[in-house]
């Protein structure tokens, strides 16, 4: 099963590359068939094995002998990782289903300094989607299965409050994920407004409501403190080793797709032993 998801996850990261060189471009993002940046050559499907090609090809192209940018299988290898890895989370399938929205983020943040709309909104509806229908789902379940219960208590358990209840506590953690997105969206909001979008830009702010219903309550408080302090410790060896001064911006997309992993990852274990979370 691993060994599946992890080339599964590389298959994904190859898109994945098309859409972040696509996209900033305002290109089609499926039609077109995929060439090298360099000499412009059609590349044939033996051009394009994720992972596989690069290694053959020793990282050149084919056509021209240019180098093949890294970006590649770095983004195929992230990818493949972090779905190998999502069977060991309780958000398997939230953790896959976010990767196709936050690897790109994190690599065009990077690269070109802006967090596109076209990923961060879809990402909106497509997480409080999955979360809104596993709460129904639930809810829906529990109905049914007190409904059916003709022999038991079930009929009588579906006339008192014992349903509501249970319902409302399906529902809450939803609630309590949106309240927690908001808030992140007004502090980051703040920030922004605060300093004129040299510390936080508009689609950091816009990122943080994405990151805050992907992670969930109450991981979301690792996602925001994982990328406080990944962001000040790469800025501090940053300045360090003379690439940036001291003043300067630093793209902060980025820093939140790593403490989102981190929070889908080992949330639960990092409240509970770094921040006494109960």
């Amino acid at each position: 099963m691993v060994v599946a998801l992890f080339l599964l996850g590389l298959c994904v990261g190859s898109f994945l590359n098309v859409l972040i060189e696509r996209l900033p471009k305002g290109q089609e993002i499926i039609r077109g068939r995929s060439c090298c940046p360099q000499c412009g050559h059609m590349l044939v499907w033996y051009d394009l094995i994720p992972l596989l090609s690069f290694v053959l090809l020793r990282g050149r192209c084919r056509y021209c002998g240019k180098k093949i940018s890294w970006q590649y299988p770095l983004v195929e290898l992230a990818t493949g990782f972090l779905f190998a890895s999502s069977i060991y989370s309780s958000s398997l399938y939230l953790l896959i289903s976010s990767s196709f929205f936050l690897i790109p983020i994190f690599v065009i943040d990077l690269k070109h300094g802006v967090i596109p709309d076209k990923l961060v909104f879809p990402g909106i509806a497509v997480v409080l989607g999955y979360r809104l229908f596993g709460v129904v789902w639930g809810v829906w379940g529990l109905y049914q299965n007190l409904k059916n219960d003709v022999g038991g208590l079930g009929p009588y358990l579906l006339q008192t409050n014992f349903f509501k209840t249970h319902a409302w506590l399906e529902f809450r953690p939803l609630l309590m994920t949106l309240l927690g997105s908001l808030v992140l969206y007004s502090f980051f909001f703040i920030l922004h407004s605060l300093f004129k979008g040299r510390a936080m830009g508009g689609g950091d702010v816009k990122l943080a409501f994405l990151v805050g219903l992907i992670a969930g309550w109450p991981n979301m408080i690792v996602a925001v403190f994982a990328s406080f302090l990944t962001g000040a410790l790469v800025s501090v060896i940053l300045m360090a080793l003379g690439k940036t001064k001291f003043g300067e911006t630093v793209p902060f997309g980025p820093f939140l797709v790593v403490g989102t992993y981190t929070a889908l990852l080992s949330g639960r274990g990092v409240l509970e032993g770094c921040l006494g979370f109960p």
